[in-house]
């Protein structure tokens, strides 16, 4: 005996009210029968919604991949960018006073090099590089080649370099384009004596 019936049968509810109410849930049954979805519907979108998530999955996988990758082709350019300023170096000291930019290219510097080295840096031999390191900044002399390697990797640290054809490398050293001899030796204007 289901529980309508003992409801009705102890005077609970009346029989009217109990069918009323049993034809509401019949209709509430029907209705949802009625709206549910056939079976490869509901099979094709649950196919469907997988692909996307392995689609989604896979495409987040590729972007992973390619942030290390990135991430790794940097590091290796930075390397490859710390081994040419560090292991290509020119020691040169010397009398001669030689003017380049700085890193930021708000300043003017001084360089003391040798006579020769002065020569090559306006000749185009050679070229000027620079780093920050902490608080300071560092400048070398490097040859040419390894300037061309480091502007093509980061021309950010080549401060002054002068294409070997003479031409200047960068615009703002085309004063150095000169077709006089330079003597870097130090000289005096003597007076002309009376006599003479």
């Amino acid at each position: 005996m289901s529980l309508r019936d003992q409801l009705v049968a102890k005077g609970f509810a009346s029989k009217k009210k109990a069918k009323s109410v049993e034809r509401e849930l019949k209709q509430q049954r029907k209705s949802k029968q009625g709206k549910r979805r056939k079976k490869k519907v509901v099979e094709r979108e649950a196919r469907t919604a997988a692909e996307e998530a392995a689609a989604q999955a896979l495409a987040e996988r590729r972007k992973r991949r390619l942030e290390r990758q990135e991430a790794q082709e940097q590091m290796q350019r930075a390397l490859r960018v710390q081994h040419l300023l560090m292991g290509h170096q020119v020691r040169s000291k010397g009398p001669q006073p030689f003017w380049h930019r700085s890193l930021d290219g708000r300043h003017l510097l001084r360089m003391s090099v040798s006579v020769k080295a002065a020569e090559q840096l306006r000749a185009g031999q050679l070229a000027i590089v620079g780093q920050r390191q902490g608080a300071k900044e560092a400048y070398w002399l490097v040859p040419e080649r390894t300037a061309t390697q480091l502007h093509e990797l980061a021309p950010r640290f080549v401060v002054h370099r002068v294409e070997p054809d003479g031409r200047a490398g960068e615009p703002q050293f085309g004063l150095l384009q000169r077709d006089w001899e330079s003597d870097l030796r130090p000289h005096r204007h003597r007076p002309a004596t009376a006599g003479a």
